[in-house]
């Protein structure tokens, strides 16, 4: 299904590109206070002219940035609060969470099938617990946001890790000692 929201009563006869967000990939497990990244796999359902954007759902306390993209085209995105507070209009967030926003600040076009790769970083609070993530890939064409399908979510534990015990039962098996 194809979603497409106009904030004004304007219509403006452009194609706009219509994207859809196929897939996340993240680390399952992380430290808290520590950075991951996120890998988001957009497909151009629809080709046209427009800003690249994305939504990431994130807990209050954590941050995303540094978000860059590749496929067809590349380079880096922006944030931008409006696409951040349009996603909370379109999928409420909890008070526990909250919708960031980022775009692409090249005007650019794609064609049908086009596959691009977003890579987020995320960096996590220092509470430890199971958190569900959020990815979905938009394209702005002035008074138009457009997207087909629901965002992908993930789900992410904050738990303590202990990498030294891990690596050293790791030697241990593989060298034959108890």
């Amino acid at each position: 299904m194809v979603h497409s929201k106009q904030l004004l009563p304007l219509t403006i006869a452009l194609s706009s590109a219509c994207v859809s967000t196929t897939g996340v990939e993240a680390p399952t497990q992380t430290d808290p206070s520590s950075s991951f990244e996120a890998i988001v796999t957009i497909e151009v359902a629809e080709g046209g002219t427009g800003w690249g954007c994305i939504g990431v759902l994130v807990p209050i306390d954590w941050t995303a940035d540094s978000v860059t993209y590749s496929g067809p085209s590349s380079g880096s995105m922006s944030y931008i609060a409006n696409v951040g507070a349009l996603m909370e209009v379109w999928y409420p967030s909890s008070q526990a969470d909250q919708w960031i926003g980022f775009y692409e600040e090249t005007y650019g076009s794609s064609e049908q099938g086009d596959v691009y790769e977003v890579t987020v970083r995320i960096h996590t609070a220092e509470t430890s617990g199971i958190f569900e993530l959020a990815f979905l890939g938009l394209v702005h064409e002035y008074a138009d946001w457009v997207w087909e399908g629901d965002p992908c979510s993930i789900t992410v534990e904050v738990v303590e890790m202990n990498l030294e015990a891990a690596t050293w039962a790791e030697v241990k098996s593989q060298s034959g000692g108890n």
